[in-house]
């Protein structure tokens, strides 16, 4: 139990960490306070995609959906979803800023990128947890 609270501890921290840099790092509004710039979910004064996840609530989302795993001792699939997320946040965000053009309908490519991403890693994870169960 020990184990699994410190497992997710870390989870739960390097989840914290992608936030406050991704706030450092994509945030277009430095004008505000302290408490302002952490609480903002105005998806314009952020990057595209983070801004998105950011003001949906699926940051949040995703981030309660690697940490529980790793409470019930899933520690795998806990990493393997975090480290989903962050690729999936740092590949869809690059993919916008450097291949961006306006799609006439559907969602952007930005979203995809990240969504697959996250959900093979999760795959992945699962694979790997059930794997070692068995061994």
């Amino acid at each position: 139990m020990k184990r699994d609270l410190r497992n997710a501890s870390a989870i739960a921290i390097g989840f914290l960490l992608v936030f406050l840099a991704g706030k450092l790092v994509l945030n277009q509004n430095p004008g505000l306070s302290l408490w302002a710039w952490l609480m903002d979910t105005t998806p314009w004064h952020h990057s595209y995609l983070f801004g998105w996840l950011i003001m949906h609530g699926r940051f949040f989302y995703c981030t309660l959906v690697c940490i529980a795993p790793a409470l019930w001792g899933w520690h795998r699939l806990s990493t393997a979803g975090f480290t989903g997320f962050s690729l999936g946040l740092l590949a869809g965000e690059l993919y916008h800023f450097f291949f961006w053009t306006p799609e006439q309908r559907g969602i952007p490519y930005s979203r995809v990128i990240w969504l697959l991403t996250f959900l093979v890693s999760l795959v992945i994870g699962s694979l790997l947890q059930l794997c070692k169960r068995k061994t």
